[in-house]
């Protein structure tokens, strides 16, 4: 077995009984809001990043610098093991 599928065995033996999307949902609730707004608009309202920068007020880099920082949270989040309850 590859090492891949191996840790694709051992997650699914973590999360028996619960889908998976409630690890991503339970970290996004868990971003501070300024990271989590906009990501939430982005990708789960479908807002273009021009939309999300009028909304919020901010530049478009603003949005991106800001997107970046969110996905990087949620990924230290939900690759560090025992860190979710």
């Amino acid at each position: 077995m590859t090492e891949r599928a191996l840790g694709a065995e051992e997650s699914s033996r973590r999360h028996e009984g619960r889908p998976p999307r409630d690890d991503v949902r339970q970290a996004v609730a868990r971003l501070p809001w300024d990271l989590r707004l906009p990501l939430v608009m982005y990708y789960f309202d479908g807002q273009n990043v021009k939309t999300v920068a009028e909304k919020l007020e901010i530049s478009t880099s603003g949005v991106y610098q800001k997107l970046k920082a969110a996905i990087k949270e949620l990924h230290e989040m939900l690759t560090t093991q025992g860190d979710m309850p």
